[in-house]
């Protein structure tokens, strides 16, 4: 499938209740390489390709719910892999990032999902356990990567969020 008409592929379609907000890959992949420019503005050009195409995939694989990939990572694991020859296959690089840039790119992937359920669906995210551990998870791996500071920040700019 053509890059350009890919990059139209819709996000959260399995998601009852986020389904009917409209985002885009193309959206959501400039707003992970925009908190990845945030959180480190001398991010690789390795990592900022990875962010930037990493949903290209999904116009051929559909969008995975996050949940059913942290129960089911065999199945997970086929399904990157699929997407990462679909994205090959629009012509881009799928780069193969050190240990810090994956962790940089997954926070901030996560980021751009957090912000864009609490943006749609504030209560929802406040008060769901599965969101709280994302938080708190998100959390810690900023820590372990030196960038929390710039992460809160993020997250304070963006939302109501609380210490």
């Amino acid at each position: 499938m053509s890059f350009w008409l890919s990059s139209f592929t819709k996000r959260w379609h399995t998601h009852p209740l986020l389904s009917t907000t409209s985002d885009p890959v193309s959206g959501h992949q400039c707003r992970v390489t925009l908190i990845m420019l945030q959180l480190d503005n001398g991010a690789s050009r390795n990592a900022i390709i990875r962010a930037i195409t990493h949903d290209q995939g999904e116009a051929a694989a559909g969008d995975i719910p996050y949940g059913f990939k942290r129960a089911h990572p065999e199945v997970s694991e086929k399904f990157a892999a699929f997407e990462d020859a679909e994205i090959a296959d629009q012509g881009f690089d799928v780069p193969i990032l050190t240990n810090y840039e994956t962790k940089l790119f997954k926070l901030c992937d996560w980021t751009d999902a957090y912000l864009w359920a609490r943006k749609h669906e504030q209560e929802l995210v406040d008060n769901h356990p599965a969101w709280s551990n994302q938080l708190i998870e998100m959390i810690e791996v900023a820590k372990e990567i030196g960038v929390e500071t710039r992460f809160v920040n993020i997250l304070k700019q963006n939302a109501k969020w609380h210490n």
